[in-house]
């Protein structure tokens, strides 16, 4: 593997993990906030559920989508001819 994609796989997994960073502090601001001595109900409960998972998904996706956009912009830099010198 030529040194370009060594830098190329390094960055690319730099930005995942800032990704997934990121991802897990968005996911535990909502736990620190809840009170775990009150206990919603079933139903509320529920759906309180089905909002985090919307929420995930949603979330892993624009990361997803991140990391595709600087993995594609950091391919389109390295495939482009230098410049000649006349």
């Amino acid at each position: 593997m030529d040194q370009g994609s060594q830098e190329l796989r390094r960055a690319a997994a730099k930005a995942f993990e800032q990704a997934i960073a990121q991802l897990e502090t968005t996911l535990q601001l909502p736990n620190e906030v809840t009170d775990l001595t009150t206990s919603p109900p079933e139903n509320a409960k529920q759906q309180a559920d089905s909002a985090n998972s919307a929420f995930d998904l949603d979330a892993l996706a624009d990361a997803a989508a991140d990391i595709e956009q600087f993995i594609q912009a950091k391919t389109q830099l390295s495939n482009e001819p230098p410049e000649s010198k006349e």
